[in-house]
């Protein structure tokens, strides 16, 4: 299942989490770019946890020209500003999933195949 069919977060809840990825960008002096906000919306409405090459690819079919530095660097500040965090997969790849306004969950990684499930906590 694609991202864009199944979104993360509501369009309501994208507007507030780019609020507060924009608040972020204005304190450490950075522009919030249309490329950005591009990579924003693609990674809220994510509904797995991706990598910075997976994200790349996604983005690249709304505006060809956004380079993986920019989506490398808008990650790190959707992770600064807490709307994001940094998981490590089995394989050793870091890859980003969305936390603004989720519920408490843990990544139970099977020690045979290396299935990753998410196990959901109602707060």
């Amino acid at each position: 299942m694609s991202p864009e069919a199944t979104p993360a977060v509501s369009s309501s809840e994208i507007a507030r989490a780019e609020e507060l990825f924009h608040q972020q960008l204005r304190r450490v002096g950075m522009h919030f770019s249309q490329r950005r906000r591009i990579v924003v919306r693609a990674f809220l409405r994510a509904p797995e946890p991706m990598s910075a090459h997976e994200l790349l690819y996604l983005v690249k079919k709304e505006d060809l020209f956004i380079a993986f530095g920019t989506v490398y660097r808008t990650l790190k500040t959707i992770v600064a500003c807490g709307l994001g965090k940094e998981v490590i997969s089995p394989d050793g790849t870091t890859r980003y999933e969305h936390e603004h306004n989720r519920c408490l969950h843990r990544h139970l990684v099977c020690k045979d195949c290396g299935a990753v499930v998410e196990e959901q906590q109602q707060l």
